[in-house]
């Protein structure tokens, strides 16, 4: 609701974050995406982010399937900021073969798909080295903070970590979603990855590289988390 989501947004910018694109779930069968209550709040919530210094804009997180591309141009869910950039989410399940047409599809209908939380797939956990193919079609991989220090189990700690010393991630992202179990843990991960990685993949992973897609979005050319 809109006062846990002023509440997030405070705790973020807290922790030094200067855009937002907040990303409600569309799946078909299991999250309805209520688009004119999404709007209307968005509304009111990019207001309050500025009393906070903080940049908001809408997207979604779309559980592909394969009218995707129908529903972003017809406008029936968000893009990431109503741009080019699409945050693309699939089942733990989910076959490589399958992400790999659907990015192909994406790609070839002028978006560019960012995938969400590959850490969390059956098949890149297998075989961490088709992030490495799915990069070279033009995609950017994000991986979420809670997985990076480990809140989201063994074995998705370990995958970041390996895709971090690989240069195989893009972005790492909050994935926050309220401010119990969910909440934002960027300032952490953000330090976490500086004293480990060095400050320059930090910066990289949280500032430049996000940066493309809000500059994709707005054209700015400043910096910002």
């Amino acid at each position: 609701d809109i006062g846990i989501s002023e509440e997030i947004i405070r705790d973020e910018a807290s922790q030094g974050i200067t855009h937002i694109i907040a990303t409600p779930h569309y799946r078909r069968g299991m999250f309805s995406y209520p688009k004119t209550v999404i709007d209307e709040r968005y509304r009111i919530l990019k207001d309050k982010a500025l009393l906070y210094g903080v940049k908001l804009f809408c997207g979604c997180e779309f559980h592909v399937h394969q009218d995707i591309v129908e529903y972003i141009r017809s406008g029936r869910v968000h893009s990431m900021g109503d741009g080019k950039y699409v945050l693309a989410e699939y089942s733990y399940d989910t076959g490589y073969d399958y992400i790999r047409r659907s990015v192909e599809e994406l790609l070839l209908s002028g978006f560019y798909p960012v995938m969400a939380h590959a850490e969390r797939y059956g098949c890149i956990q297998k075989k961490p080295e088709l992030l490495k193919d799915l990069r070279a079609m033009g995609i950017m991989i994000q991986i979420n903070a809670g997985s990076v220090l480990g809140t989201e189990g063994r074995i998705q700690k370990a995958l970041c970590k390996a895709v971090i010393k690989n240069d195989q991630a893009d972005i790492i992202a909050s994935d926050v979603h309220d401010m119990k179990d969910r909440r934002c843990l960027m300032g952490r991960c953000f330090g976490y990855v500086e004293k480990k990685y060095g400050t320059e993949k930090a910066i990289t992973m949280f500032e430049k590289r996000p940066m493309r897609i809000i500059k994709e979005i707005t054209g700015e050319q400043s910096g910002g988390r």
